[in-house]
């Protein structure tokens, strides 16, 4: 979602390197208001617009995460929709705040598999968790399958 800008690097800047290194492609989930708003940077190569849902105001656009205990926005894509092109399925949360949380939980309960990677947040949710709460849930898992991508783990069936 950020736009690309080299002299300010966040994801998109890093996406944007991995692309032009490796060859891939860029494929963005983001919600159609970002297309009647000038849409994505010219730097991704396909986007799926859905359609933009709101959190329980109505007015706060629901980018990701959940609304009560329903997934919603590109997390709603990522968790529902992937799964059914029957492709592997991984799952990293690099830092990340709650939103980031509330994805590595409910792909885990889904039994995809996840791997938590410590990255120090430009900006803290909380200044006493400068990595994100993530890691936190990740060592808190005990009964999990080790995945064939070695780092990986995978909720037991």
């Amino acid at each position: 979602g950020d736009p690309l800008n080299e002299s300010a690097p966040d994801v998109a800047v890093l996406v944007n390197r991995l692309r032009v290194r490796y060859g891939m492609h860029l494929i963005a989930i983001q919600a159609d208001r970002i297309e009647k708003e000038n849409g994505v940077g010219a730097h991704v190569d396909a986007v799926y617009y859905y359609p933009t849902e709101y959190m329980e105001d109505g007015i706060t656009i629901a980018w990701g995460g959940f609304r009560g205990e329903r997934v919603v926005g590109t997390t709603r894509i990522l968790l529902e929709v992937n799964p059914l092109s029957g492709l592997p399925l991984y799952w990293v949360a690099a830092g990340g705040g709650d939103i980031s949380l509330h994805e590595l939980k409910a792909a885990w309960e889904r039994r995809i598999a996840i791997l938590a990677v410590q990255a120090r947040a430009k900006k803290p949710q909380d200044p006493e968790l400068p990595f994100g709460p993530c890691r936190l849930f990740w060592d808190s898992l005990t009964d999990y399958e080790q995945d064939e991508a070695r780092a990986f783990r995978r909720k037991r069936a």
